[in-house]
């Protein structure tokens, strides 16, 4: 039984080879497709973590409603990064015409 299977498999292979190599390369380009933009990532962060360290940007942001505490201000000192803080006031004003 198994041995008719292969029999059967590479006649349809060889009667429509044409068909076969479209979806092997169909196929091909996909997964080389997906292991690109995989293996792209990790690349990608890292070059822009450089890009902000030598340009000293800002790599993260903290936002709040209320204000921090002193516990807060704390763990955020834990990160190990240096911290550059500054107090900022956002309004947002709407007209209604």
């Amino acid at each position: 039984m198994r041995q008719v299977f292969w029999i059967d498999s590479l006649r349809e292979i060889r009667l429509s080879f044409a068909r076969f190599i479209s979806i092997f390369a169909i196929i091909f380009i996909g997964i080389a497709f997906f292991a690109g933009i995989k293996s792209t990532a990790p690349a990608m962060k890292h070059s822009v973590d450089l890009y902000y360290d030598g340009y000293d940007m800002t790599d993260i942001r903290v936002l709040s409603t209320l204000g921090l505490t002193d516990n807060d201000i704390e763990e955020i000192k834990k990160s190990g990064r240096s911290i550059k803080s500054s107090a900022r006031l956002f309004l947002r004003c709407g007209c209604n015409y």
